[in-house]
């Protein structure tokens, strides 16, 4: 294709979807290639969880419920999303056992109304198509089932490459296409990263799951693989999860033997499997540096950790469709032209979260079921209530450490293991994550 866009967008999910739909907006000519044919079909993990109430990369977020939309105050923009949707009161942290630390009480937040929620979980695929519809009606160009596998650059801009060998061209191309990012990769961006390893995820959806406070984002320690629990935006059903960094753990099993424990067993005595599963594999590399190369912006989970959140992407791709727009009205087709959106990344993603190296220590090395659920014991209030992981983390920590003395006292064994586990170099787990995982997944 000769035809010289003012941006190319890759990758149509909630990053790539408002960056065109911005852009559009602005009145640039904006193509969007999507590997999909149907944008509102999801495959891959995710809950379609909006986090409320906590600050995130700037901004404060809410959902206006008589007017469906997602607020953004302090960025002066919302988002129209008029389908189903389920609150999230708390996240619970929950033992071998079945001890409960709670960040947030379901009942008491439940009894605050809206203002107790600090999530609501969408319909992802009805979300990203309400903005994907927006953008087309704006004049977006959708190129749906179209896998882009290579990029570069010529004297007026960026091609980007499909399988067929059709090439898109723009002033500038924003690479929105995922936490395994092809454009990345062919850009040589993952050099600078550190990888951590490779994450695989399935999950479920059950009916007949019943258990008390159901209403929250539920983490289950000491597994062989990762168990999380979570609202389905349709409720008869309720999202189930296995998730390993190791190759060699079988999901499936990991999630039998979780589902017939006897902690857990009696919550899934009537449940059955039904809607649909969903899985994923991931490489999973440290935070971007440096979100841009000859005229490429990188955004979404492309940069980060595994994922940057709903809210995450949609910030990184209005912030990118609105930089483009600057870029492009100077006729400044260059790194300064999109300097705004360099300078949002640098402070509100890096500035706030760091480079997100992780450790890769595993609880289930230095604790037992028994350990587990006497540290679990430890918090007998609830929490302040939140989902944002980074404030999650922050309240735990400091949560724990206030309680080393009754933990020194009581169970000097734990005590022990607890040091034993903080002075062990991040790299010693790491390395092990390296070696169960594949550095070439796709």
């Amino acid at each position: 294709m000769k035809k010289l866009f003012d941006v190319v967008i890759v990758g149509a999910g909630p990053c790539g979807a408002m960056a065109a739909k911005v852009a559009a907006e602005n009145g640039l000519e904006v193509a969007m290639l999507e590997r999909k044919t149907d944008i509102s079909f999801i495959r891959r993990c995710c809950t379609g969880c909006l986090g409320l109430k906590d600050e995130f990369m700037g901004d404060i977020q809410h959902f206006d419920d008589k007017t469906k939309r997602l607020i953004f105050p302090r960025y002066g923009f919302s988002v129209k999303y008029d389908g189903p949707y389920q609150n999230i009161y708390g996240f619970h942290l929950v033992s071998p056992l079945g001890t409960r630390v709670k960040l947030g009480d379901v009942n008491l937040q439940k009894a605050k109304g809206n203002d107790g929620r600090v999530a609501v979980m969408v319909d992802k695929g009805l979300f990203i198509k309400g903005i994907v519809d927006e953008g087309l009606a704006n004049g977006v160009k959708g190129y749906f089932n179209t896998n882009v596998v290579d990029v570069w650059n010529e004297p007026e801009g960026v091609v980007v490459a499909d399988s067929r060998g059709n090439q898109f061209r723009g002033r500038f191309v924003i690479a929105a296409d995922g936490v395994n990012s092809r454009l990345v990769r062919r850009l040589g961006l993952n050099e600078g990263r550190k990888w951590l390893g490779t994450y695989k995820d399935r999950a479920w959806d059950m009916e007949g799951v019943a258990f008390d406070e159901m209403e929250a984002l539920i983490f289950c320690m000491g597994w062989k693989c990762s168990i999380s629990l979570a609202p389905h935006v349709d409720k008869r059903f309720y999202h189930v999860a296995a998730a390993s960094y190791d190759w060699r753990v079988d999901l499936e099993a990991g999630m039998q033997e979780f589902l017939q424990s006897p902690a857990f067993r009696p919550w899934f005595q009537q449940a059955r499997e039904g809607g649909h599963r969903t899985s994923c594999v991931s490489n999973i590399y440290s935070t971007m540096p440096m979100p841009y190369k000859n005229n490429v912006l990188i955004a979404g989970d492309a940069t980060w950790m595994q994922e940057c959140a709903i809210l995450g992407a949609l910030l990184m791709g209005w912030k990118a469709g609105n930089s483009v727009t600057l870029a492009i009205k100077q006729k400044q087709f260059n790194k300064e032209g999109v300097a705004d959106y360099i300078n949002f990344y640098t402070k509100e993603l890096i500035g706030r979260y760091g480079m997100g190296g992780g450790s890769g220590i595993d609880f289930n090395d230095y604790f037992s079921a028994e350990d587990m659920d006497y540290l679990a014991s430890l918090v007998e209030n609830p929490l302040r209530a939140t989902l944002d992981f980074y404030t999650l983390y922050r309240t735990i920590g400091k949560t724990y450490l206030d309680l080393f003395p009754r933990i020194q006292e009581e169970r000097p064994d734990i005590m022990e293991k607890l040091f034993a586990m903080r002075n062990v170099h991040p790299e010693v787990g790491l390395e092990k994550r390296r070696r169960n995982g594949f550095l070439s997944v796709t």
